[in-house]
């Protein structure tokens, strides 16, 4: 492992305010992952608000990003695994990896990122100690199916109340010793969770999204509905991911209707 990587992920962190550092062990760690390079998932609103909401559920959050033209050969020189931001852990440490998936064109960096993390790829032969891949936003909304190999569980529509719930479900029955299959099996009957299983989906079919079923899986509902996101919980006019969730603003020949301001020039 190369301390040159360490040392700039912590001339990152020197010029962050706000970010929420714990020790190993303080808390229950979970792995922020975004397909793209730092400063461009920083940019990002939604990382912003989860980071903000699972911080503040108890979970230890720490960011992962898409190594850049420089750093990525030092990362394949020295065999590095991929380095969170926080405390500069390994991804293959945290038992829940958390993306966001906001363009199409980012389904290649976060296998990338999958692999350099030293993750199994492909969810069907991840084994029981191997972490939970799970991804939300737009793309994962709109068509979870291309990337339905590689990720364990998908969070349908807008995740802050999702995800949480999600996370202390596989939490809860990770304490109880349950299999990786029963805990799938439970994800799949959340509200707003879409759990693949292709060795046991009929043919053809229309639909939101196809039933989360698999052997062994029981009763989960028929469809999968998008989850919005309550008033008061980060509703964000500019949210990507909320725009199209939610009821559209009212326009008038192409133009936002907006209150009439009661004194002139306001």
């Amino acid at each position: 492992m190369t301390w040159n990587l360490r040392k700039e992920l912590k001339e990152l962190l020197a010029q962050e305010t706000g970010t929420k550092i714990y020790a190993p062990g303080q808390r229950t760690p979970v792995a922020f992952l975004y397909p793209n390079t730092y400063h461009l998932g920083m940019s990002n609103l939604g990382l912003h608000i989860l980071y903000q909401v699972l911080d503040s559920r108890g979970w230890a959050v720490e960011r992962f990003f898409l190594p850049g033209r420089r750093e990525l050969p030092e990362y394949v020189k020295t065999k590095t695994p991929l380095l969170s931001v926080e405390n500069q852990r390994a991804l293959s440490e945290f038992p829940y990896i958390c993306a966001t998936m906001c363009f199409e064109l980012d389904y290649v960096h976060l296998l990338e990122e999958l692999r350099l993390g030293r993750i199994v790829l492909t969810a069907a032969d991840r084994g029981e100690q191997d972490s939970f891949v799970v991804v939300g936003g737009p793309c994962a909304t709109f068509n979870p199916e291309p990337l339905a190999d590689f990720v364990d569980c998908f969070v349908i529509g807008e995740g802050e109340e999702t995800l949480p719930r999600l996370l202390d479900l596989l939490e809860r029955l990770r304490f109880e010793g349950r299999s990786r299959a029963e805990k799938l099996a439970a994800a799949a009957r959340l509200p707003g969770i879409y759990v693949f299983h292709g060795d046991a989906l009929p043919a053809g079919g229309a639909g939101n999204h196809r039933p989360s079923v698999g052997p062994g899986f029981g009763r989960v509902p028929a469809r999968v509905g998008n989850r919005v996101a309550p008033d008061g919980v980060c509703r964000y006019v500019y949210c990507r991911s909320g725009a199209g969730l939610r009821p559209p603003l009212p326009f008038l020949h192409g133009r936002l209707l907006l209150p009439q301001a009661e004194e002139p020039g306001i």
